[in-house]
């Protein structure tokens, strides 16, 4: 019968450490693996916990093994996995001990003595992995991964200090105080407390993340300000050139027909092909059939030329592209300057491909360009400017807006090359 028991609690604790684990990463694993991983896992966890192990030992066991199984079948960084066995430890470890010490100090008795009493003490173990089991459920419900996905790094392990010390804690009341009888009560309220703190640093996390959405957007509200700006100046550089164009015209053509008013058609003629000689045509490079990437495409075209850029684009129509163009521009904008950024850094064979294609289900982007060697760590490029804490904001930018797209990307360095592709789903 205890190992029927043993058995039942260990597949509820599994069960609640997934729906841990699918709060926290993006992507789901198959469930045919899930099904096998978890299955090892549980399997695992009956053989160690029946070995009369000393209880450190078991602790450190519980903690590996479910650090390996998340990464086995959860796609993140340390710290992500590391966060999941913390917080799936801190909600068994919690309910457990409010459970034994709660229903001790309702019967008036010790927790070791509620122990003995085998009956009792199965339906409070019981009771207590139904309520861990469902508060990992509202926890997948309602907390999903991307309450974790922007907080940095150095903030998302401090906050993980106190889920750690709060597992120590719990682990030295069950070590030190199940013979006594009078602090049931005690542990129960400090149990709670211990709750209320952990529910407290899970909303400072949620509240940095926030935070960091926040700031994300104030920056693409900037950017998108400062492209508008941007296209204000260049269309009003293009309707002076296109006034001194037509104020040009009007006088050759008066020019012209005096010419043939004087019955002097050879040098009205002669006339016509020194213009012809000395005029330059603005053909602008880009025609996408959108006005708004157009101008966007061409005014990147000519900061590239300028800068002894070899670009080349291949685009189809994109004239019925639905997508939010704010968004978009921003994005390209950046992808283009990066580009252009990297070119310049190379001082031979300067070259810059643009492929925007639009087809019946998405929209495919890849910018390939001319680089000098890029380290690529954790998914991002450091930046070498200074200061350091003004730059690096490129790539993120681009990864985020791709994200809010519902879309992907991925980049690379290749033998002098820097590639970036990008799928979005369009309607």
């Amino acid at each position: 019968m205890d190992y029927l028991l043993t058995a039942l609690w260990t597949g509820l604790e599994t069960i609640a450490f997934n729906f841990i684990c699918r709060a926290i990463f993006r992507l789901t694993p198959p469930a045919k693996r899930s099904v096998i991983a978890l299955t090892l896992l549980w399997i695992f966890s009956q053989i160690y916990l029946h070995l009369g192990l000393l209880a450190p030992i078991k602790l450190t066991m519980t903690v590996v093994s479910h650090l390996v199984v998340s990464c086995v079948l959860y796609k993140g960084k340390w710290y992500l996995h590391l966060l999941a066995s913390m917080l799936w430890l801190i909600i068994g470890g919690i309910v457990d001990t409010i459970s034994l010490y709660g229903f001790s100090a309702l019967l008036n008795l010790s927790a070791s003595q509620l122990v003995w009493k085998k009956w009792l003490y199965a339906m409070v173990v019981s009771i207590g992995k139904l309520v861990t089991l469902f508060l990992s459920w509202l926890f997948y419900r309602f907390w999903r991964y991307k309450r974790f996905q922007s907080t940095q790094r150095k903030w998302l392990l401090l906050s993980l200090l106190f889920p750690f010390a709060s597992v120590m804690i719990l682990y030295a009341v069950f070590l030190n105080y199940q013979d006594a009888a009078d602090v049931s009560a005690p542990v129960v309220l400090f149990c709670g407390i211990l709750a209320i703190a952990n529910v407290g640093v899970a909303y400072f996390t949620e509240e940095m993340e926030k935070n960091a959405q926040r700031e994300k957007e104030i920056i693409l509200m900037h950017q998108q300000m400062e492209i508008q700006a941007t296209h204000i100046q260049a269309l009003e550089k293009g309707y002076q050139a296109q006034r001194t164009a037509t104020h040009e015209f009007r006088s050759q053509l008066q020019t012209i027909l005096g010419l043939l008013v004087q019955d002097k058609p050879n040098d009205a003629q002669i006339y016509v092909q020194d213009i012809l000689g000395h005029q330059t045509l603005r053909i602008f490079p880009v025609n996408s059939h959108h006005s708004l990437i157009d101008a966007l495409l061409n005014q990147k075209y000519q900061i590239a030329r300028e800068h002894n850029i070899d670009i080349r684009f291949e685009i189809n129509d994109l004239s019925s592209l639905s997508l939010d163009m704010n968004k978009m521009l921003v994005l390209l904008s950046n992808l283009l300057d990066n580009a252009i950024e990297g070119c310049c850094r190379v001082k031979e064979q300067r070259v810059l491909v643009c492929r925007l294609i639009l087809e019946e289900d998405a929209l495919q982007i890849s910018v390939k360009n001319s680089s000098l060697p890029l380290t690529i760590v954790e998914n991002a490029i450091p930046t070498s400017k200074e200061p350091k804490a003004e730059h690096g904001f490129g790539l993120p930018r681009i990864q985020y807006i791709v994200k809010q797209f519902r879309g992907t990307c991925v980049f690379d360095f290749q033998n002098g090359w820097f590639i970036f592709a990008a799928e979005i789903p369009v309607e």
